[in-house]
């Protein structure tokens, strides 16, 4: 097993992200190997990946986390909000188009908010590609702090008789529309939702 050291210049850890010393930044190590051998290393170390600024709207999956949240407003004028409940992955890798959903018990006459939303819970839940973001509320708003009672990841393993089901672009907007805006919401409504 190899060992690597602190910083020779700084004498920090080399999990720092910044040398101290005048040398661009860079960390330099000793890699000691298992037979004693010695190597000195250039080390460059970026800094943590800067916190997610909202809103964006999601190209794919990678950027989508746990417990973030989109909105859209529905005929009655009140707005609905989804949530992102896992990112999916197939045999191990992320799945970059496809992730767990779910609609939340929540409508109300403005924007929802972290705190308004927290204590809400899914009211459906199926598998949805990141186009159901784009076509209702296009940009995800925030994110959950508290973390849901679900994985951060699942397995897509494809439609079972007790699994969530596949959910079309604008089936959330349909049952968001049963649930809080208009029951009669008709199928001419959900088309224009499918073009746009």
């Amino acid at each position: 097993m190899c060992v690597l050291s602190g910083c020779i210049d700084c004498e920090r850890p080399t999990k720092a992200t910044r040398c101290c010393r005048d040398n661009g930044g860079v960390h330099r190590a000793v890699l000691t190997s298992e037979t004693g051998h010695e190597r000195t290393l250039p080390l460059r170390l970026t800094k943590d990946r800067p916190a997610m600024k909202f809103p964006f709207e999601p190209k794919s999956t990678t950027c989508l986390r746990q417990g973030q949240y989109w909105c859209f407003q529905l005929s009655n004028g009140r707005f609905a909000c989804g949530t992102v409940l896992a990112r999916t992955t197939s045999q191990g890798k992320l799945h970059r188009s496809m992730f767990l959903g779910g609609l939340l018990n929540w409508s109300g006459l403005s924007l929802p908010t972290s705190s308004g939303i927290k204590n809400a819970r899914v009211l459906q839940s199926g598998f949805m590609h990141v186009k159901a973001i784009q076509h209702n509320g296009r940009e995800v708003l925030g994110q959950l702090d508290e973390a849901l009672k679900t994985s951060a990841e699942v397995e897509y393993t494809g439609l079972t008789v007790d699994g969530p089901p596949l959910w079309g672009l604008a089936y959330i907007r349909a049952l968001a529309e049963d649930s809080f805006g208009n029951p009669e919401w008709s199928d001419q409504e959900l088309q224009k939702v499918r073009k746009k």
